[in-house]
């Protein structure tokens, strides 16, 4: 039986160099590679510039530091007269009861989100997939969970039935 030894055809030559494939099959390899760099060095970018931004908004956030005669005010407007409003509210009350003395928007925000009251009943973030339903009232909407041990019981407890309210997000 006759022997058969294959070799590819050297069919092109670019600068002096032969290679075993045409100079079209090189040209796609080669912008392959580059889109795959332009991907490496464009998610690199990405994801420095966020470390950056995100390093830099922690810094800001820390740096806010709140008067005592500011978290005074704020006290006194939202628990002693009720005024559980967001930023803008709560800041606009201030300013037209207190004028200059009020505190700026900033601080204003930053106490907010210290607040235990505001965690808890802020609005939700808009927008994404998951935004399926906004619960307008409490236990309108409610979550549940079933946690069964089938191995061993945790605190002689075989199930668990976990069922949180959406609405002001407390088990």
């Amino acid at each position: 039986m006759p022997e058969c030894h294959f070799q590819p055809p050297i069919s092109e030559t670019l600068l002096g160099f032969q290679f075993p494939i045409g100079l079209s099959d090189l040209g796609v390899f080669f912008g392959i590679l580059a889109f795959c760099l332009f991907v490496c060095l464009y998610s690199t970018f990405i994801i420095l510039y966020y470390y950056i931004y995100y390093s830099i908004m922690n810094v800001e956030k820390e740096s806010v530091m709140i008067k005592e005669s500011d978290r005074k005010l704020l006290e006194e407007a939202y628990y002693k007269e009720g005024m559980c409003f967001g930023r803008d509210g709560l800041f606009h009350y201030l300013k037209k009861k207190h004028g200059k003395e009020a505190p700026s928007k900033r601080t204003v925000l930053t106490w907010l989100n210290n607040q235990k009251l505001q965690q808890e009943f802020k609005g939700r973030r808009s927008g994404g997939t998951t935004d399926f339903f906004k619960p307008e009232k409490p236990f309108n909407s409610i979550s549940c969970d079933l946690l069964i041990f089938t191995g061993q019981a945790a605190q002689n407890f075989k199930y668990v039935l976990v069922v949180i309210d959406n609405f002001s997000r407390k088990m």
